[in-house]
């Protein structure tokens, strides 16, 4: 198992207040399919829970999951046996205007 953590807080590195929705992309890296669990955290909870399949090379995007300019938390947990398999994209976006772009690299990673 592996997760991916990426978290936006007021004037941090990621800083929320620039932030009313993000997209979430995930594409598997690796030879084998494997399941990942995707959950968005807000101030007040939950603010996104699915379970996905990715294929071997296959992507999927996650559109429009709202953060309203408050801090928040998006985790990935996969069944993948490391986190080397899992491609990960996050468009923040303002008004529908892209503000910035995350990836894998940008996260914090969890075996």
């Amino acid at each position: 198992m592996s997760t991916l953590r990426i978290k936006a807080t007021e004037n941090g590195k990621i800083d929320s207040r620039y932030i009313q929705t993000v997209d979430v992309s995930l594409t598997n890296l690796g030879g084998n399919g494997f399941e990942f669990l995707l959950l968005g955290y807000g101030p007040y909870g939950l603010i996104h829970r699915r379970l996905y399949h990715l294929g071997q090379g296959e992507s999927v995007t996650i559109p429009k999951i709202m953060t309203e300019h408050a801090p928040f938390e998006i985790l990935v947990v996969t069944n993948a046996p490391n986190y080397d398999r899992t491609g990960l994209t996050l468009f923040a976006r303002n008004q529908q205007e892209t503000v910035a772009i995350f990836t894998q690299e940008d996260a914090i990673r969890e075996t």
